[in-house]
Formats: C-alpha cells, structure tokens, sequence
C-alpha cells in the first residue's frame, strides 16, 4: 500500500469524516489519497490559517480529532496561527505537512535550504504542538500515526502535527509488518497534565 494511501485510511479509521486541505505540491499525494479514502471528503479551503482553523473548530463540534493538511514552507506556516489556538485551548487535532523530498533536504548543510519551500517545520511548531515530528523512515508511519492521536487526546488534549517528505509518500509499505505504538505510562508527553480553566 502506499504511504499516503495508508494515512488517508488511518484518519479514516479514526472516524474522521472531513479534513481540510489546500493544495500544494509537497501535499499532493497525501490529497489525492484522502480523496479516495472510504467514508472521509476532503474540504479545500482558501488558505491555510482557515484550515487550521476549520479542523479546530471541527474537533469541537465533532468531539473528535480534527484534521488539516497543507504543503510545506509557506503552506504549513500559514497554518501556525490556528495551531497555536488549538494548542493553548487544549483542541486535539492532527495536522500533517508535506516536506520537500528527502534528496532534497539540506540535512547538516550550512545553508538556508535546498529543496525548493523547505523549512524547518519541527523547530517551528514544537513549542505550540503535543508532539511534532518528520517521518523519516516509511516503516514508521503507522507507529508515529498512533502516537500522534493518542498524545493529541490523551492528558491535557492539543494539537499534533506530523511533517511527511514528498518522495516517502510515494513509498509501498507492508501494512502487516507496520510496528504499532505502545504508550508508556511515563511518558514525557504527557506532562502538560494541568487542569482546563473554569469559566
């Protein structure tokens, strides 16, 4: 199955019915996948920030996880707003970038990029994100979908946002063989435990 085929079927299976997308090239594959998912329509906002926002807002009328995808660089840095938002009114939500290909990526290169929008998307948001990673190993993708929906829930809930480079989503990967997340009850995460105000 391909990786983006995996993920459209792993929100799908969380009983997400909508996810809100705005169309990019690094975001392409994911799209498409969503778009033939089972029992999920994608809805194409005009801008990324509104994405966000829409998937906050639907992961409180849903009482569920909402969900947004945008492209990366400018795409996923619109959406830092309503990520934020999600964030500090503890609204569980998964977003999920695309990143330039991983042959593109400057790695330890001292220079600003190299493939064309790429941006450091984890030190960006992981100040206003439960979790926040970039998949980089395409075995790992059911591992880190489960994480993310479980710490996006779980304790004090927030938002989570994983980065997917654009030539792993392409990737066949053997779902039978996709090691699972197993949640420690320990686990750092999960230290923002403080209660919700009262109003």
């Amino acid at each position: 199955m391909k990786l983006s085929d995996y993920i459209a079927d792993f929100l799908s299976s969380q009983q997400i019915k909508h996810v809100f997308v705005v169309s990019g090239g690094a975001a392409l594959s994911l799209i498409e996948s969503i778009s033939r998912a089972t029992n999920i329509d994608f809805v194409c906002t005009q801008h990324e920030q509104s994405g966000a926002m829409a998937a906050d807002a639907y992961s409180r009328v849903s009482h569920n996880i909402g969900a947004a995808v945008a492209t990366s660089g400018p795409g996923v840095t619109n959406m830092l707003t309503g990520i934020a938002c999600s964030y500090y009114d503890s609204i569980p939500c998964i977003f999920i970038a695309g990143q330039v290909a991983t042959f593109r990526q400057k790695g330890e290169l001292p220079v600003r990029q190299v493939g064309f929008q790429e941006t450091d998307t984890i030190d960006i948001f992981k100040k206003v994100t439960k979790y926040c990673a970039e998949v980089s190993d395409p075995a790992l993708i059911r591992l880190e979908l489960e994480k993310c929906v479980y710490l996006a829930k779980s304790g004090r809930p927030g938002p989570v946002l994983l980065s997917v480079p654009d030539d792993l989503q392409r990737v066949d990967v053997d779902v039978a063989s996709l090691p699972r997340f197993v949640p420690v009850a320990d686990d750092q995460q999960l230290d923002d435990q403080l209660p919700l105000n009262k109003f």
